[in-house]
């Protein structure tokens, strides 16, 4: 009787983040965690036997369900413009020895081809089956892995340098934030101050606009009753002093008349002038 496959989930650690998949187990032991290390084409493992590898295929990944998003971390790893290259994997812990490959199904140039209903294969070789005995092919892997090192720290320094500069630019615009916090705050103050002056010179004019017009209207009341308005101009002073009435009944004068032929001459109020002329005016 034939055992099924078994179900796992694995964990792919891709450096600066990490990938949760799901695989059928077929030959062997899979392990739950992988850590990449580099990508590789299939000419740099130029001891490796296509004609064994289904025999070396451990397992098939496919997506999880509830993490739909992991899945295409691992896809655009291994793309490389209209191709997919090989990611070269190692078990966290484990001494230098065994070489985890993940290949994708439309790699049609090394490992892709020799599985099938899944879009990757992990496959499962110790170094010396891909690199045989000589020590030229190690020595070429290696500087294949320290270029592969090498781009991956320059591409972390330059995340780290946007990581700083975006520090810098959020501490920019929290200082900037914090300034203009305070300079609202600021002119709040100084608006309700303005506000507050403007009030007291509007109290001001209104207080002054009522003294005018109290002193308008006292300047306009007849000297002698104090209550009509001031309506005849006596010439030749050309004072305004006294209202139509007053002149009638009180000085016992016609408005618009010549009064320095009367044999009883009247004096303007204010200046004592003799008065020769008055006329009635209006306002």
């Amino acid at each position: 009787m034939t055992e099924s496959p078994e179900l796992i989930r694995l964990t792919l650690n891709l450096h600066e983040e990490a990938a949760c998949i799901q695989g059928i187990i077929f030959n062997g032991h899979c392990p739950s965690e992988l850590n990449f290390d580099h990508l590789v084409s299939l000419g740099d493992l130029p001891c490796l036997d296509l004609q064994y590898a289904s025999s070396h295929l451990i397992a098939l990944l496919y997506e999880i369900p509830e993490a739909t998003s992991d899945f295409p971390k691992l896809n655009a790893l291994t793309k490389e413009g209209s191709g997919y290259r090989l990611a070269l994997f190692s078990e966290p812990g484990k001494d230098f020895g065994l070489l985890y490959i993940i290949a994708h199904s439309e790699d049609k140039s090394g490992l892709g081809k020799y599985f099938n209903g899944a879009k990757f294969g992990l496959f499962l070789y110790h170094y010396k089956e891909v690199l045989g005995d000589s020590i030229r092919n190690y020595i070429s892997f290696i500087r294949v892995m320290k270029i592969a090192k090498s781009s991956f720290i320059k591409k972390t320094q330059d995340k780290y340098k946007e990581l700083e500069d975006k520090k810098e630019e959020k501490k920019h615009y929290e200082e900037m934030a914090e300034y203009l916090s305070k300079r609202s705050v600021r002119l709040k103050e100084e608006l309700e101050t303005a506000k507050l002056a403007i009030q007291q010179l509007n109290y001001q004019l209104e207080k002054k606009q009522a003294q005018l017009k109290e002193r308008q209207e006292q300047s306009m009341e007849c000297m002698i009753c104090r209550s009509c308005m001031k309506d005849i101009v006596f010439l030749p002073c050309g004072h305004i002093v006294i209202c139509k009435n007053c002149l009638i009944e009180t000085m016992n004068v016609t408005p618009n008349t010549v009064i320095n032929k009367r044999s009883n001459p009247i004096k303007c109020p204010l200046c004592k002038n003799p008065v020769k002329e008055s006329k009635e005016v209006h306002f």
